[in-house]
């Protein structure tokens, strides 16, 4: 109903009051139905809400405003989720995939928004969780499975850097055409 009210300003203290009740409304579902009682389940409803009604309402705020406050919400969100997948060894993997899925998520709002924060945080994100994957891997494995393993990496890595290396130097002028490209076209966004 308070939707419907507001519909026609962005301003409108009636988006407010709609967000508020339906992250009340999650938060009331996931404690007392699905007995959540992990911290990423509170803090993400709460940080799409303030992403929400910043890119809703938020013209009127600098755009430095807007960026410290897309920060500290995205990383709120990302860092609650990340406590459970990368610092608490009693979760399970499922706990990456939610990472995973959190980060990815933030990496296509960013290209839909044109906010480069989003990507940013995302693609860190999805870097690191999937490095913990494959620790998390590596450690449930036997000592002479993980040696293998850890080998067969670092065999793996050692050419692919040297390779990359390689491949810079020689095309170095063309792939510094395309990032200059890339930044002139991300300079615009926000």
């Amino acid at each position: 109903m308070f939707a419907y009210v507001g519909r026609e300003r962005s301003d409108s203290p009636y988006n407010l009051a709609t967000l508020a009740g339906f992250v009340a409304f999650l938060l009331i579902i996931f404690w007392s139905k699905l007995h959540l009682r992990v911290l990423h389940a509170y803090v993400i409803p709460v940080g799409l809400a303030v992403l929400a009604l910043l890119h809703v309402s938020g013209r009127d705020l600098p755009s430095g405003t807007r960026n410290r406050i897309r920060l500290v919400t995205t990383l709120s969100m990302l860092g609650s989720a990340a406590y459970y997948a990368l610092a608490d060894d009693r979760h399970p993997v499922a706990f990456n995939v939610t990472l995973l899925l959190l980060c990815l998520a933030a990496m296509a709002l960013g290209s839909a928004t044109r906010v480069r924060a989003y990507i940013v945080l995302g693609f860190a994100g999805v870097t690191v969780d999937l490095v913990s994957i494959v620790v998390k891997i590596l450690i449930h494995m036997d000592r002479g499975e993980r040696m293998t393993s850890v080998g067969v990496l670092v065999l793996l890595l050692g050419p692919a850097l040297v390779g990359g290396a390689v491949y810079y130097k020689t095309h170095r002028d063309e792939l510094d055409r395309i990032a200059d490209a890339w930044r002139a076209r991300l300079a615009a966004w926000d």
